[in-house]
């Protein structure tokens, strides 16, 4: 069975936090604080798939919020959406400045706003996959490199000269499969 991912949402207004809780209750778990600190602390034990920050709140601000979740190496990956009544240009610029994903107006339709967090929990999700694949990748690429018989890339058909770089060379039937350095920066590109 797949974990359903966890919302944050950080709003000081209840209400607020109790109408989009509803709305986004259907598509995953919602955890909820109305304080800044609340949240980091919330957020640093539950490790969230996204945080909803308004900017507006007594104490530390949204902005300051998201500031220090960008700041922890723990939660920095966590996608951050603002969603608040300020929403001129400058503010807007302001949050997407400190690493927020998205910046959305409290009157933006429930309908979008649900949307809008199904697509970046999608690609947090694809994010996080294609990341393990890499450090799949480094993984067996390390340990052909530290095998005895010669490695060979599987895209340029290139042999590693075992430090001396990668040269064109007939196949060997004992060769590593691998993949240079140079096509796997192509690859990931």
């Amino acid at each position: 069975m797949t974990r359903r991912p966890a919302v944050l949402i950080v709003d000081d207004v209840p209400s607020e936090v109790v109408v989009l809780g509803e709305v986004l209750a259907r598509q995953c778990e919602v955890l909820f604080a109305t304080r800044g600190t609340e949240a980091l602390d919330l957020a640093r034990r539950t490790q969230p798939d996204l945080v909803i920050l308004d900017v507006v709140m007594p104490g530390m601000d949204g902005f300051e919020v998201c500031r220090r979740i960008k700041a922890d190496p723990r939660l920095a990956p966590i996608p951050v959406i603002f969603l608040t009544v300020q929403s001129g240009e400058g503010d807007e610029c302001a949050g997407l400045g400190l690493g927020a994903v998205d910046y959305l107006a409290k009157s933006t339709p429930p309908a979008l706003i649900e949307a809008r967090v199904r697509n970046h929990l999608r690609l947090k999700a694809l994010f996080e996959q294609q990341s393990a694949l890499v450090a799949e990748l480094r993984a067996a690429l390390g340990a052909r490199a530290r095998s005895r018989h010669p490695s060979l890339c599987a895209w340029c058909h290139r042999v590693d000269t075992g430090g001396k770089g990668w040269e064109l060379a007939p196949i060997q039937p004992q060769s590593a499969f691998t993949v240079c350095p140079d096509c796997l920066r192509e690859l990931l590109a």
